[in-house]
């Protein structure tokens, strides 16, 4: 079982995880089930225990179809958590399966920027603001979001002709 700090972590976090953990190992937790128990983890101050429950479920579901979606939320609570090369191969992950999942590149992004590979991440911020999807009001705000850490990230590295393209790419 995960360590969970006296000091911070609600005591009722334990019997909580035991139990999520248990039915995550039979297959019997569903996604919305997941997420929820690992946001009321995360609340308490748990963080070990959500991340823990993530990665059993994970373990015990590889064929579920939403996986993808599982990572990406495992990937979020791992980078909450700084633990951005795991949350980096969740996002990496999540990718994979649904290689369209733009709120999944973006984050991807996001990390290998936090791990000091901005080249990596804007290449990352490119796909997504490029990628080939129905454009849906949902796809578009991804899109523009892609651009503007795309044009974010080129201007604070002083790239100013490239970052103003990118940020032209949305308008």
């Amino acid at each position: 079982m995960p360590d969970c700090d006296a000091r911070y972590c609600n005591p009722g976090a334990a019997p909580l995880f035991e139990t999520a953990a248990s039915r995550a190992r039979a297959g019997d937790l569903s996604v919305l089930e997941l997420i929820s128990t690992a946001d009321t983890l995360r609340v308490m101050n748990a963080i070990e225990h959500a991340t823990t429950l993530y990665t059993l479920w994970v373990e015990h579901n590889q064929a579920h179809p939403l996986l993808h979606a599982v990572l990406f939320n495992y990937g979020v609570i791992l980078s909450e958590a700084g633990n951005y090369q795991q949350a980096l191969t969740a996002y990496e992950r999540a990718c994979v399966l649904q290689p369209h999942f733009l709120a999944a590149r973006i984050n991807l992004g996001s990390v290998r920027e936090r791990l000091g590979d901005t080249l990596a991440a804007i290449g990352e911020w490119y796909e997504a603001a490029q990628a080939d999807t129905p454009l849906t009001s949902e796809t578009l705000q991804w899109k523009v979001a892609a651009w503007k850490q795309a044009g974010r990230a080129l201007e604070t590295g002083r790239c100013d002709d490239a970052a103003e393209t990118a940020l032209k790419g949305y308008a």
